[in-house]
């Protein structure tokens, strides 16, 4: 299983974006799911992280299509606020938290704010 977590202004603002990613991942064999992120805040200011996360090991060659997935749906799409023209960070987590892939997806989009 594939638990898809999204940042909350970006699956605000643009659902169809992460929801072509969902579907994407499916159509693949992949079992994935979006959900919307959980924020616990306390005196350290902790919230669950964004990106996607696995609920077992898989092979390189799984972590290539996921990936590959990600880059088909996210290639492109605009960003908002202060992340606008900023490529797409997109972590991939394993079982116990570790980061097994970081997936890169430039926007093509122009830093408008930098003129």
């Amino acid at each position: 299983m594939i638990r898809v977590i999204p940042d909350r202004m970006e699956l605000g603002v643009m659902p169809e974006v992460w929801e072509a990613v969902v579907e994407g991942l499916n159509a693949e064999g992949l079992d994935a799911r979006l959900e919307r992120r959980v924020e616990y805040r306390d005196a350290y200011d902790i919230a669950e992280g964004v990106g996607l996360f696995l609920g077992g090991y898989v092979a390189e060659a799984t972590l290539d299509v996921i990936a590959g997935v990600l880059r088909e749906k996210l290639r492109g799409k605009r960003r908002v606020g202060p992340m606008k023209g900023q490529p797409r960070r997109v972590p991939i987590y394993g079982p116990n938290g570790d980061v097994l892939r970081e997936v890169e997806v430039p926007s093509d989009q122009d830093d408008d704010s930098a003129a």
